[in-house]
């Protein structure tokens, strides 16, 4: 039985960077998965190190669908890209620092009190304007 591995994040950078000819809009993260899939040549790819990889390296920019939570919550980790949030505070009315906003630096996740949950992700893929 052969093994088929994983890919490299070199092998991964190198299939997006081809994929980057001309400016390509990718509408979901399945979708530029089975096109950076063709350019590994049987080796594997999961949708989430796909879209860190490519936002890491920023190969492509995302723009993100939501949908909102029901709880209020604390974040410390970005759920799209997995690097720290950057917390807003504003003053309550007793004049307390409460928490606004959270928001991403890297890849532009934003949310507010309420959890806004990241449901679709459309991939702008090319040359920067």
């Amino acid at each position: 039985m052969v093994k088929i591995g994983f890919a490299s994040r070199e092998e991964i950078v190198n299939a997006i960077k081809s994929l980057s000819g001309d400016r390509k809009i990718v509408p979901s993260q399945r979708k530029l998965r089975d096109l950076v899939s063709v350019f590994l040549e049987g080796k594997r790819i999961g949708e989430r190190r796909l879209r860190k990889i490519a936002i890491e390296e920023g190969l492509v920019k995302v723009k993100i669908i939501y949908r909102e939570g029901k709880d209020s919550f604390n974040l410390e980790r970005c759920p799209v890209c997995g690097r720290r949030i950057s917390k807003v505070y504003g003053k309550d009315i007793w004049g307390r620092n409460r928490e606004v906003e959270f928001i991403c630096k890297r890849c532009g996740y934003r949310s507010g009190i309420r959890r806004k949950i990241p449901t679709r992700y459309i991939f702008y893929i090319g040359k920067k304007d």
